[in-house]
């Protein structure tokens, strides 16, 4: 009895969004959202694990973390950086990431926002 008390109290709630909408000239397409800034940014990716660049002669020597999940281990995601991208060593901002001289394999944390198969880097903690 509860929850068709609650369902019918979400249909009333929704009716009456939908009827303002329509008698005060609103949409009821999506809103649109501008692209999240690094500064309000909450990260939807956090991994930790090792960067190395995977076959530099297809993908143009682009970086790619290289992490593990539980019974998915070497899991592969390419690494995009831009001037808003902070790298920390030791606790310390380095001035720009991509200027720093990275070995393959070296142990990083990266929070950033994953869309498809990249994740565009907001902060890379160096770990060594």
């Amino acid at each position: 009895m509860r929850h068709a008390h609650f369902l019918v109290l979400i249909g009333i709630a929704l009716a009456a969004f939908i009827a303002a909408q329509v008698l005060w000239g609103g949409s009821l397409a999506a809103p649109t959202v501008a692209e999240p800034t690094f500064k309000t940014m909450k990260y939807d990716f956090r991994e930790t694990g090792n960067m190395a660049r995977l076959h530099p002669e297809l993908n143009g020597g682009r970086w790619f973390l290289i992490y593990e999940r539980p019974g998915a281990p070497a899991i592969p995601v390419r690494l995009a950086f831009s001037d808003m991208t902070r790298c920390l060593k030791h606790g310390v901002r380095v001035p720009s990431c991509l200027t720093v001289e990275l070995p393959d394999g070296v142990h990083v944390h990266v929070e950033g926002y994953l869309k498809g198969d990249e994740v565009t880097v907001g902060v890379l903690t160096f770990l060594d």
